[in-house]
């Protein structure tokens, strides 16, 4: 028997394959103020999400700027790695009049939005968990 299949048998380690539903132990309802402070809380991290993504954008386009300079000027061929910060960064352009047209005028549909999919959402908004 190989050392994976004893350790699997034995229950020494469970493989890396195999996801166990947390368990949770029944709570204790949350007060009105409790639920306020959470929705408050998840607001908080929503907006400094967006906010870091508008400044990583930013930064984005200007890299992009220097490197289509680069390219214009000297006749230089872009790595792959700057080839796809251009592509990237200009679909995000594309992505950023109607998230923030969406965000500002009916921000309480936005999480049904991001439900049915992240097309909408410039790649510099996400964390990893929502992709």
């Amino acid at each position: 028997m190989t050392k994976l299949f004893r350790r699997f048998l034995h229950g020494t380690s469970k493989p890396s394959f195999t996801l166990i539903a947390p368990r949770s132990l029944p709570t204790q309802k949350k007060s009105m103020l409790q639920k306020m402070g959470s929705i408050f809380t998840t607001g908080r991290q929503f907006a400094l999400q967006y906010i870091k993504g508008g400044q990583q954008l930013s930064k984005n386009a200007r890299l992009v700027g220097e490197i289509k300079k680069r390219i214009s000027k000297k006749g230089y061929i872009p790595t792959r790695n700057e080839s796809l910060l251009i592509y990237d960064t200009e679909d995000d352009f594309r992505k950023v009049i109607p998230f923030f047209m969406i965000l500002i005028v009916l921000p309480e549909s936005l999480p049904f939005l991001l439900m049915r999919g992240s097309d909408i959402i410039p790649s510099t908004c996400t964390s990893q968990e929502q992709i």
